[in-house]
């Protein structure tokens, strides 16, 4: 089969050149028989981009070439179209992640993606929730004010009752006095419930939340890193 690939275009244009379409061998993993692990579930769990799924041609694809060089199962999460973080986002928050973990997880993305504003949700997602908050809050948001004080590493979980909310932005106060906006969201491709995780990154005195209380009831667990 031929590709033409992602930049051939672009590079062709820039470059005033002619690259042809490359010859690649499609492949199709089918699992025999036991894997390399005696019949035991590996639990590789794959998110990435459209490079590791899509809905067409899904075997023309990382997760197949996968399951082809490693021999044996990968679990294909990932979600075509939304790019490096709707998928390891959606199983970080999801049910089969708390219940049964994957004990290999495979990120696949393009190197050019900056990690800094992702890292610190999805950070403490995979921690959870914690079983002794430091100071849970109930009610509008209106009246959530979080006063424990908060060191690097430390994070929150925020729940609401609006599902359709996709963005929960937090006005936070440091310990020397300024206040920064931090907000935490779900990408568009995501399918993560409401819930939210945001590590913060310095010594934090107070956050509130910058929602209206037409929103809905929220939760906020404050949990130490």
């Amino acid at each position: 089969m031929q590709n033409w690939g992602s930049y051939l275009t672009r590079v062709n244009t820039l470059c005033n050149l002619n690259i042809q379409p490359q010859n690649y061998q499609s492949l199709i993993s089918v699992k025999e028989g036991e894997d390399l692990l005696g019949g035991e579930d590996p639990k590789v769990v794959l998110v990435g981009t459209s490079n590791s799924f899509r809905n067409k041609g899904a075997e023309e694809s990382f997760g197949a070439a996968l399951r082809y060089e490693m021999q044996r199962d990968v679990t294909n999460a990932g979600i075509e179209g939304g790019g490096p973080y709707s998928s390891i986002e959606s199983y970080l928050l999801s049910d089969s992640f708390r219940t049964n973990p994957a004990k290999v997880l495979i990120w696949e993305m393009d190197s050019s993606y900056n990690l800094h504003y992702s890292l610190p949700q999805l950070i403490p997602s995979v921690k959870g929730s914690c079983k002794a908050p430091v100071q849970r809050l109930d009610g509008l948001p209106s009246q959530i004010r979080v006063t424990a004080p908060l060191r690097p590493n430390d994070y929150l979980m925020v729940s609401l009752s609006d599902s359709s909310i996709r963005s929960v932005p937090l006005q936070v106060t440091n310990a020397s006095g300024s206040t920064s906006t931090m907000t935490l969201t779900h990408t568009p491709k995501s399918t993560a419930g409401p819930i939210f995780y945001g590590e913060v990154q310095t010594d934090v005195k107070e956050v509130k939340l910058s929602l209206p209380d037409s929103t809905g009831k929220v939760r906020i667990d404050v949990c130490r890193g």
